[in-house]
């Protein structure tokens, strides 16, 4: 893996106290970073694509790897790739510059310490990001019966192929430039002895991107070029315009009206107890790769081909991939939502922390927040369910643009998330040599899901848990510096007694936490729409978790699951199952010498870390596809054994 990346940072400041309770601050700042990504580190000047017949990928040296191959079943190959077989054919650069300006007033007078001020925010983004140069080809055994026989049979389900440009645009890599301004207000209000209040309010507004983008009408099946009359027709190529551009030159509509109040209060009760809750409004502004990669990296400045075969009809041929950039129907497969909201998140949260004796705490609380409006991907092209799966017509029959590609996405504010959680934690300071935390916290999420999901007629099986969902999180932690050696408790004035008794400590942390959840699936594209994250069918069974060295290595109950019928989708909900948890407990022993010719605190530290030291067996990995019975719901991996790690430290 190539990542020579580099960053520079230049920072200038200025503090003027102007009066005894007025405080000037200003910042300005420069940063300037190039990620370089190369995905395969062995890339060569030999074009292996075309070696093997591959017609009209980008034809640049620099791009050279080996094509990426997709298997349906069988474990990634490729060492350098995170999934497929040989290469993986991605070249990625970025150059990014920021300017930032930033301007803090303090006043403080009586009871209140009042802040306000703002920044203004340069951002110059360059993208390099000709995917897929070498082609990435997905085989899901559909015609064959196994996937790496359609591979020999030269027939992908899918099959991607980066071809460079359309006209003297130069290449890819081009500067898009947007500014982001920020002003807030908050006062820190000591109402009383016992009473805090914190109020803020921030405003926030992106002036949004401008620069060499395009973005795709599909009313109208044009390719619009911001601030140019010019336009791409994917199949037919570039068209130049007359007239007013079609597109202005900052194509997304700004949002205006982000406003963010917030509060905080503190509320002490006696000497020992203390209650804090805050909320407030916190916006996403939706400037990050999401938004602006669609419109940067995209026909005409460089073509992807993004062809889809029947899952009944083999419709596409290794032999006859890929066709002229000009030529390609499917060269466009995303846009943007250009009237899209910025994202906003609400928190919240109480807590309240009481001492217990001189060194231990005990907190209790509630912390959540809810997302909306969120960035995400959703399928606006996908054909509908064929009327007759026996004799499915064509996917250009049931789509909306029959000249897009069944998988045609846009970038849009659909995604929403609800997390909720309650927690303890008791916490013992340091007292006699021993520390320790121990922590609960029950929690639950919701969202909708961070992918197209399967039909896009009908997103409600797309509300679901979380992926990240974990309802139970018990942690423990403790450092303990046993009493033995010379004055400690347990006194040893004997140095060579002392070498060997003394100054041991034993450190722990136990993890156990809820198994992740996990959504039954299929493969290959049984509901015949072109589109993938397709899930398979409830039978009414109750679903399960069963332990695997007892049942054979199975990880639940096949029986809840069956394999939808042709032409259908599944009617499951995501994350229906359950997976397996943690419980792992962590233990060190270190053992301290001290030097004290290389100062007072001079010691050489031994540790010997014991990882998962019980040796439990945590099962990880679940085949979920319905449609493989063979393996279907088999436990395939499992994290670590029990690991044993000796280190040295020296201290000085």
């Amino acid at each position: 893996m190539i990542r020579p990346d580099r960053t520079h940072f230049l920072v200038f400041g200025l503090t003027d106290i102007v009066s005894p309770n007025w405080i000037s601050e200003t910042r300005l700042g420069f940063t300037k970073t190039f990620l370089a990504r190369v995905s395969d580190g062995d890339t060569t000047s030999t074009n292996f694509a075309a070696k093997v017949g591959l017609k009209n990928l980008a034809g640049q040296p620099g791009d050279y790897t080996l094509p990426n191959i997709g298997l349906s079943g069988y474990a990634p190959g490729s060492p350098g790739a995170s999934s497929g077989f040989v290469g993986y054919g991605t070249h990625i650069v970025q150059n990014n510059i920021y300017y930032r300006l930033n301007q803090t007033f303090t006043w403080n007078k009586g009871a209140h310490t009042r802040k306000m001020g703002g920044d203004i925010n340069r951002l110059m983004v360059g993208y390099d990001q000709g995917s897929n140069q070498n082609g990435v080809f997905n085989f899901g055994g559909s015609f064959s019966g196994d996937s790496f026989a359609d591979f020999l049979l030269g027939y992908p389900l899918s099959a991607t192929g980066g071809l460079g440009s359309i006209g003297n645009f130069g290449g890819v890599a081009k500067y898009a430039i947007g500014t982001q301004y920020n002003a807030f207000f908050e006062d820190d209000w000591k109402v009383t002895e016992h009473l805090t209040l914190n109020l803020g309010l921030r405003y926030e507004v992106f002036q949004q991107w401008r620069g060499r983008m395009a973005n795709f009408d599909p009313a109208s099946g044009r390719q619009l070029l911001a601030g140019s009359a010019d336009y791409f027709v994917p199949g037919q190529g570039l068209v130049k315009g007359t007239g007013a551009p079609l597109l202005p030159e900052r194509p997304i509509r700004t949002d205006a009206n982000d406003f963010g109040p917030r509060i905080g209060l503190a509320y002490r009760i006696g000497s020992k107890t203390t209650i804090r809750s805050g909320a407030g409004i916190f916006y996403a502004l939706n400037t990050g790769g999401s938004v602006l990669s669609p419109m940067l990296s995209t026909a005409p400045y460089f073509v992807i081909a993004t062809l889809t075969s029947s899952s009944i009809t083999p419709q596409l041929q290794l032999s006859n991939l890929f066709p002229a950039a000009d030529a390609v129907k499917s060269a466009i497969s995303t846009n943007v939502d250009l009237n899209k909201r910025d994202g906003y998140i609400y928190q919240y949260n109480l807590s309240v922390q009481h001492e217990l004796g001189r060194s231990m705490l005990l907190e209790a609380g509630y912390i959540g927040n809810s997302a909306q409006k969120q960035i995400g991907n959703v399928y606006i092209n996908q054909p509908t369910l064929p009327a007759d799966p026996a004799h499915a017509t064509a996917f250009t029959a049931r789509q909306p643009y029959p000249t897009l590609s069944p998988g045609f996405q846009q970038v849009t504010n659909y995604q929403y998330t609800n997390y909720n959680a309650g927690y303890a934690k008791l916490e013992q300071r340091l007292r006699n040599g021993l520390s320790y935390i121990g922590s609960y916290t029950f929690s639950k999420c919701i969202d909708s899901g961070n992918s197209p999901g399967q039909n896009m007629y009908n997103r409600r099986l797309e509300r679901a848990i979380c992926d990240t969902d974990v309802p139970h999180n018990l942690t423990l932690s403790f450092v303990y510096d046993l009493p033995f050696g010379r004055g400690k408790t347990f006194d040893i004035p004997n140095p060579l007694l002392n070498g060997f008794l003394g100054g041991w400590e034993l450190s722990g942390i136990a993890s156990m936490i809820s198994g992740f959840p996990l959504s039954i699936t299929t493969t290959g594209d049984i509901a015949n729409v072109g589109t993938g994250g397709q899930r398979g069918n409830a039978t009414g069974v109750k679903p399960s978790k069963l332990d695997p060295r007892t049942n054979g290595l199975l990880g639940f109950d096949p029986s809840a699951y069956a394999v939808p019928a042709a032409g259908t989708f599944g009617n499951l909900a995501r994350n229906i199952q359950r997976g397996f948890g943690l419980n792992n407990w962590d233990v060190g022993i270190n053992k301290n010498f001290a030097i004290p010719r290389i100062g007072e605190a001079g010691r050489l530290q031994i540790r010997a870390e014991f990882f998962n030291i019980w040796n439990h067996t945590q099962f990880n990995g679940i085949n979920t596809s319905v449609n493989q019975p063979a393996t279907f719901g088999i436990v395939n991996s499992t994290l670590n054994p029990r690991i044993l790690q000796l280190a040295g430290k020296l201290y000085f």
